[in-house]
């Protein structure tokens, strides 16, 4: 990892491809700032597919809990342990999402991610997935039109309704690529913004196009692009996640 003309650099050797260079970030200051961020990581990603079974799904839980009990230690030092599970693959499909879910929020915060129709056509799902011990649902929205979303562009305002009739939580998850759907970045966020009874965060993920850096987008780009899209966010605003950590467990001695 190096750094030239003020931003920052990975490259890689391999005997069989060569050797290329990636663009890790656009802005130096902000790679520094967020490599400083001291969060300390509690979550664990499972991709569930149909073929998946709940015993298979018991055994998994069994040894998150032994990772519960016995922290491992990263290379930063930090201690981590598993308090959080987020469910993805597609998961809200299968007829027994509701078992999995109960199966993980005995010991575990449990999110879902999904494109949010299922939402949509059934009246009681999310009430369901609520009761079942979902903290919250994290929603595809790759953009505000028909272009940049075809797939749940027709279906997000009633899925996020039916959220908030439930009290479910909701991200909104926006992969976002250089020319395609980046110039929307404020759009999403008024959006969540006029959505905000049950949108409660937006993830922003930079296509990870390595072998393509004339539509390489970085987190850096990202945040310039939110200053300028949107009359309520400066560069400024931003700050690293274990800072809004222990913001978060300050609000809640108040």
């Amino acid at each position: 990892i190096f750094k030239r003309n003020g931003m920052v650099w990975l490259a890689k050797k391999c005997s069989k491809h060569g050797e290329f260079e990636a663009l890790l970030s656009s802005d130096y200051e902000t790679f520094v700032k967020l490599s400083e961020c001291k969060l300390q990581h509690s979550g664990a990603k499972i991709s569930i597919s149909g073929k998946m079974t709940l015993k298979e799904l018991q055994t998994i839980k069994k040894n998150l809990d032994r990772r519960q009990k016995t922290p491992a230690v990263s290379v930063s030092g930090i201690s981590t342990t598993v308090s959080n599970v987020l469910l993805c693959g597609e998961a809200a499909i299968r007829e027994d999402i509701i078992e999995i879910i109960e199966i993980f929020s005995s010991k575990f915060g449990v999110h879902l991610k999904t494109d949010g129709i299922r939402l949509t056509k059934e009246r009681d799902f999310a009430g369901r997935l609520k009761s079942a011990g979902l903290k919250s649902i994290r929603i595809y929205f790759d953009g505000t039109t028909a272009k940049t979303n075809p797939i749940n562009l027709d279906y997000i305002t009633k899925a996020l309704n039916r959220c908030d009739e439930a009290g479910l939580h909701a991200i909104l998850c926006c992969r976002v690529e250089k020319g395609k759907n980046d110039s929307e970045i404020g759009a999403i966020l008024d959006f969540a913004v006029s959505n905000s009874d049950s949108v409660r965060g937006v993830n922003f993920m930079p296509a990870q196009m390595y072998n393509n850096q004339k539509n390489r987008i970085t987190i850096s780009d990202i945040m310039d692009k939110i200053e300028k899209q949107t009359k309520f966010l400066k560069r400024k605003d931003f700050i690293t996640l274990d800072k809004l950590q222990h913001i978060e467990e300050f609000i809640k001695t108040m």
